[in-house]
């Protein structure tokens, strides 16, 4: 399957698109890494929230680089060292953690665009690389401790879905619980209590346009331990399948 790769200005910022005959998925690295649209071209589906339509897109800086909401909120982005506020010692870690104001390394390395993140909080290096493959999107990524020493981290795949009633999102791996804003540990995929679902499924249901967060933490991340994600996109167009990790 060919894959295209252009560049074009969007609102003064440079936008990198990739895409084939299924799929366009655009990439903004002045703002975090970014991924601002994803585009089913066969069923004419938008799936991030904050692209479309063209008068209430959202792009711009954070107004305060500590606080997650003066941001732009839209599309898909990382969260690393940690997703909520917090402290590790005397050390204090910003809301949904520092990549989504800080602007990757950007390089097309074959098929890939590929982001890489040195953190100034944490001795981490994150690298993302995104693929196109027929009807798949695959995110590859590693992540390196450049500490001799073992560190502490939490990191979230953080995408905003523009959804629609009875969308599904389904897991290589069955979840048993999320978390709640305030961090509170929550079964799953029945956190509310006015809502339950079949326990033998693997998914859920979701809101119109709802946050989502998945990823890895530990207290003790091994030197040169890579985390591996990948978001098959493929089925019919209400469906994400295959988001795990390895």
């Amino acid at each position: 399957m060919n894959t295209e790769l252009s560049t074009q200005v969007v609102e003064g910022f440079v936008c990198h698109t990739i895409s084939n005959k299924q799929i366009n998925l655009i990439l903004v690295p002045e703002l975090g890494g970014r991924v601002v649209s994803i585009y089913d071209k066969l069923n004419s589906r938008e799936w991030l929230d904050g692209w479309s339509p063209s008068d209430r897109r959202r792009l711009w800086h954070p107004d305060d680089p500590e606080r997650y909401d003066s941001g732009p909120g839209a599309g898909l982005d990382e969260c690393l060292p940690t997703v909520l506020p917090c402290r590790i010692g005397n050390r204090r870690f910003t809301d949904h953690g520092e990549l989504w104001r800080t602007a990757p390394g950007f390089s097309i390395e074959g098929r890939d665009l590929v982001c890489l993140w040195h953190l100034q909080s944490l001795p981490l290096i994150l690298k993302r690389a995104i693929r196109l493959e027929g009807d798949t999107i695959t995110m590859r990524y590693r992540l390196e401790n450049c500490s001799p020493d073992t560190i502490p981290f939490q990191w979230a795949w953080h995408a905003l879905l523009k959804l629609e009633d009875g969308d599904i999102m389904t897991f290589e791996d069955r979840p048993e619980t999320c978390r709640s804003p305030s961090g509170e540990a929550l079964s799953w995929p029945s956190p509310f209590p006015d809502k339950t679902f079949p326990a033998e499924t693997q998914a859920a249901p979701f809101l119109r346009r709802q946050k989502c967060f998945l990823g890895l933490s530990s207290k003790a991340w091994p030197r040169s331990r890579a985390p591996r994600a990948h978001w098959n996109y493929r089925g019919p167009p209400t469906s994400f399948h295959g988001l795990g990790f390895g």
